[in-house]
């Protein structure tokens, strides 16, 4: 009922209808059976929860406006910095391999605001603006930890009242 509900509110449909017996076991054969009844229910609610991150994780890379049009443009390549709240991880990163392809060349930087604390992800391709000195110069600001590559880096740190102001610096200071 919670992944119906949390479907829902992401405008996914999921049907998920099981009816439990709740009767109480009067034989021996009753008890065998309920114990199938709910080894199959937690099957299915695995798999439930399977198609609802598969098609979140679907929804969340076909309608990519909202970000493009965040995307801001230099003479020789093409920045985002942005936020998100909620997204799972791998989400996250498919998110941001998708933005890169279609910027071609540059990079990004997405903070996901998770309660409070806030995971951040940098990638780039280009050799002037390495994803983990972008990172590395905004979790000095937010006493964050992390690290990773040039092109790929991650990392964490509770969920700072000027955020979106670091963020704005960290655009000024590496567009």
């Amino acid at each position: 009922e919670n992944i119906v509900s949390m479907a829902k509110k992401d405008k996914i449909d999921l049907d998920f209808d099981i009816n439990i017996n709740n009767d109480a076991p009067t034989s021996y054969k009753d008890i065998i059976y309920e114990r199938n009844e709910l080894m199959y229910t937690q099957e299915e609610v695995k798999n439930l929860e399977k198609k609802y991150k598969q098609e979140k994780a679907k929804n969340a890379l076909t309608d990519l406006s909202s970000y493009e049009k965040n995307i801001k443009e230099k003479a020789d390549y093409k920045y985002l910095i942005t936020t998100v709240k909620d997204m799972d991880s791998n989400i996250l990163k498919d998110l941001g391999d998708t933005l890169l392809n279609k910027m071609e060349k540059g990079y990004l930087l997405i903070a996901n605001i998770k309660g409070d604390s806030v995971s951040y992800i940098a990638k780039s391709n280009i050799e002037s603006r390495k994803a983990n000195l972008v990172l590395k110069f905004l979790l000095d600001k937010v006493d964050g930890k992390g690290g990773g590559s040039d092109t790929f880096s991650q990392g964490g740190s509770k969920l700072v009242n000027n955020l979106d102001e670091i963020l704005n610096n960290l655009e000024d200071t590496y567009e």
